[in-house]
């Protein structure tokens, strides 16, 4: 967000979609939604999901997954935009 909030955000992991959920912290809103994943490659995916949000914001997400192995949790990078044009990036962080 343009004025660097950070959206806490868990996504199933899953073969081809699954569900997704956020919260941000300053406004107090609560975000559900789903993603559906396609294969470019033997280890990545592009995604697109929604996010709907329990005060009206609705975030529509495109994502680039690395999808993981047995050893590694899938990791990713990608961009959205909402319903009143805000803009978001989304990246993994590794704990």
């Amino acid at each position: 967000m343009k004025d660097g909030t950070l959206l806490s955000c868990s996504i199933e992991y899953s073969a081809g979609q699954g569900r997704m959920e956020a919260s941000n912290p300053k406004t107090g809103e609560h975000f559900t939604g789903m993603y559906t994943g396609v294969f470019t490659g033997e280890k990545y995916a592009d995604c697109k999901g929604v996010l709907i949000g329990d005060k009206g914001t609705v975030i529509f997400l495109n994502m680039q997954v690395n999808i993981g192995n047995a050893f590694n949790m899938p990791y990713g990078y990608g961009d959205g935009i909402d319903n009143n044009d805000n803009k978001y990036q989304y990246q993994t962080i590794k704990e």
